[in-house]
């Protein structure tokens, strides 16, 4: 995913790592980014992410984030095929709170695995369902976003960004849909991992 990136010209990294033992792994593997020519901050270890949320983890980066820029949210079990300019380009002329890239799946992919957006003809999302029986559009997972949005929300609760965007909706604020039609598996689901494996020639 570094490298990805980094070839688009991002450049800072935090790391929102699960438990000691994965922290320790990916620092092996990629240090503080000086093999990719990058920055690499990794979140506090004295608290679980994934009891707590990926919006609660990305709050405690605050710190470490100018008011100015604006954050990219990436799932790291994923592989992808991700042109970031028109994304954060569409971001910005909208001047939205926050952007979720989003892809049409079919209805038996996504029955119990996804976040679902329904949006309006403008991109914006009207109604987000963690994880509903059956429909189309789902969140691949990468949002786009400011300091802004964030700030006010209290760390140290268990808080996931799928919470973060119905509390947008509650209060009348809409996050915008980026409509994404290139590569993307979840390889974190098991009939993702397979297919990708079996696309590139690793099992047969």
């Amino acid at each position: 995913m570094i490298e990805i990136l980094s070839s688009q010209g991002i450049k800072d990294y935090y790391v929102i790592a699960h438990g000691k033992e994965n922290r320790y792994q990916i620092k092996v593997m990629i240090g503080y980014g000086e093999g990719f020519g990058v920055d690499v901050k990794y979140s506090p270890v004295k608290y679980d992410p994934l009891s707590m949320g990926s919006a609660d983890s990305t709050l405690r980066m605050l710190d470490h984030w100018d008011i100015s820029q604006t954050a990219l949210v990436f799932p790291t079990d994923s592989i992808i095929d991700f042109d970031l300019e028109p994304m954060l380009r569409a971001h910005r002329e909208a001047g939205a709170v926050a952007t979720i890239a989003a892809m049409v799946r079919e209805p038996d992919e996504v029955a119990e695995k996804y976040g679902v957006m329904l949006t309006d003809t403008n991109g914006r999302v009207q109604e987000f369902v963690e994880k509903p029986t059956i429909d189309y559009r789902v969140s691949m997972g990468i949002y786009a976003c400011s300091k802004r949005t964030l700030t006010g929300y209290p760390p140290g609760l268990p808080f996931g960004f799928d919470e973060l965007v119905l509390d947008m909706l509650a209060q009348g604020t809409f996050p915008v849909e980026y409509a994404f039609d290139g590569y993307w598996f979840d390889i974190g689901r098991p009939d993702d991992y397979d297919r990708v494996n079996a696309e590139f020639g690793l099992i047969k």
